[in-house]
């Protein structure tokens, strides 16, 4: 007999539970109770309203440039038609700046992209850009020699760089001469040599 009135207890104990959970779930799904509906119109519209002030909010605060921010000047040549980057950090006056500030601050270059990692400006020249190189074999050592826009060569670095370990085929392309644009590509040329 105990063993009755135990399952009775646990089975009363079941179904307060069971009625518990399905009346907490009914009550998340049906609207909040009013004489004609009006009050969960307002409820829905405000909690729409307040997430479009929201999102409105956090898109009103502009982009700013960091102690950390990469300046990436890019100026493009006309006449010999080459991009020279240049790389710096950032400037400790132009920390903390809008775009718009950036824009005002350097005029004559455009800002293709603002973000607070990195801004890129860039500006056309009808100039020259004046990193042309050609590379030649003198004397047994690599010499650097500066191009300008008619091709004329200037003696600009005589390398540590010697033909001990160069290949045939190096060394024939050193003795007429290789043609390099650019300080990053000369570096990486070099190396190549080295």
């Amino acid at each position: 007999m105990r063993k009755i009135w135990i399952w009775g207890a646990i089975l009363v104990v079941a179904i307060a539970v069971g009625f518990g959970i399905g009346v907490m779930i009914t009550r998340e799904k049906t609207p909040l109770a009013s004489d004609d509906g009006m009050e969960n119109e307002w409820v829905e519209e405000n909690r729409i309203e307040n997430k479009v002030e929201i999102s409105e909010t956090a898109s009103v605060e502009e982009e700013k440039t960091t102690p950390n921010t990469l300046m990436i000047f890019k100026t493009y040549y006309t006449k010999c038609q080459h991009y020279i980057n240049n790389y710096e950090n950032i400037d400790a006056s132009d920390v903390n700046l809008t775009e718009e500030d950036l824009q005002e601050k350097y005029r004559e270059w455009n800002i293709s992209s603002f973000q607070p990692e990195q801004v890129v400006l860039e500006k056309e020249t009808g100039e020259f850009c004046n990193e042309h190189y050609r590379l030649k074999l003198v004397d047994g050592r690599i010499v650097i020699y500066q191009l300008d826009e008619k091709d004329n060569e200037t003696e600009y670095e005589i390398t540590e760089i010697t033909d001990e370990y160069l290949t045939g085929e190096d060394i024939f392309q050193l003795k007429e001469g290789i043609t390099v644009y650019g300080e990053e590509n000369l570096t990486a040329v070099l190396e190549d040599y080295e």
